[in-house]
């Protein structure tokens, strides 16, 4: 039972980081878009800009949801 209860806060730790990142981004930071490597150009209060690496392609994306603005399709994650 111990070590069920040692995995479960390890998870929730995880989740717990992984809840409050996107909400601490800062210009530089690294996330990826769907699997693409990015790079965040821009941050505001409620949403923040990412940028692909070696593309000129960039997407604007919600803090709280981690989905794009206008293209629901992508999605925001932090990397391991």
């Amino acid at each position: 039972m111990r070590e069920i209860n040692r995995e479960y806060e390890v998870i929730k730790k995880r989740l717990r980081k992984y809840r409050e990142g996107l909400k601490h981004l800062k210009v530089g930071d690294m996330v990826l878009v769907n699997g693409t490597e990015c790079e965040v150009t821009a941050v505001f209060e409620k949403t923040f800009i990412a940028k692909a690496k070696g593309r000129y392609r960039l997407a604007i994306f919600e803090k709280k949801s981690g989905y794009s603005v206008y293209d629901k399709k992508y999605k925001v994650k932090l990397p391991e």
